[in-house]
């Protein structure tokens, strides 16, 4: 069965036949990562070209899931999947660094610190807290159609090979952690979201946005 004989892929059909008739929530800011300008501009240009065809382009929605809750949870459980793996003298600098963490620290760099040492009731609950996101974002999309969002918040940069918690990526001349920017990529993966990218525009320097 590994090869999954037997599976049958049955979807249903579209649920609309014009473009005009979609409803497009657009989100082009994140609470635990800023995101660049240059892709904000883009993605609101790309809006506005899709409100021309006569799509409903909605700009916030009382069913919208917490975005901070989604990133932390997303970070804590990746991390936890790395936790095993983690050598002994890593394991105790991480747990020296998690001493120094406020109960209260909301950060994204929190939240990865806490799952590469999570224990397994913590994982369980943090999963339980998942399954409670994944309700409400599907039950976001009985609204809503489409889901328009930055997969990343800046465009390609320079590859960089220092040691990956010391790297810093700039966005509009703010160092920001390196590994904040999946925060965008979070709400999909988290939730199990089917998503795509698409290319909208370019930056100045040319690179794809």
């Amino acid at each position: 069965m590994t090869e999954g004989i037997g599976y049958k892929l049955a979807l249903p059909p579209p649920r609309y036949d014009k473009l005009a008739d979609f409803r497009v929530l657009v989100i082009d800011k994140h609470p635990l990562c800023p995101t660049a300008a240059n892709i904000t501009a883009a993605l609101n240009g790309f809006a506005e070209r899709l409100g021309k065809t006569g799509c409903s382009i909605l700009r916030e929605s009382a069913k919208l899931p917490d975005l901070a809750l989604t990133g932390r949870v997303y970070r804590e459980l990746l991390s936890a999947f790395y936790s095993a793996d983690i050598p002994s003298e890593t394991r105790e600098r991480l747990e020296a660094a998690a001493k120094t963490l406020s109960p209260d620290d909301p950060s994204y760099s929190a939240a990865s610190v806490r799952g590469l040492l999570i224990s397994h009731p913590d994982w369980i609950r943090q999963s339980r807290v998942r399954n409670g996101l994944r309700a409400r974002w599907l039950a976001l999309f009985q609204d809503v159609d489409v889901l328009l969002c930055p997969p990343m918040p800046t465009v390609a940069f320079p590859q960089d090979h220092s040691p990956q918690f010391a790297r810093k990526l700039d966005i509009d001349g703010n160092q920001v952690p390196y590994n904040d920017q999946s925060v965008w990529a979070g709400i999909a993966l988290l939730n199990g979201l089917p998503a795509t990218t698409m290319p909208i525009g370019k930056s100045d320097q040319g690179l794809p946005i």
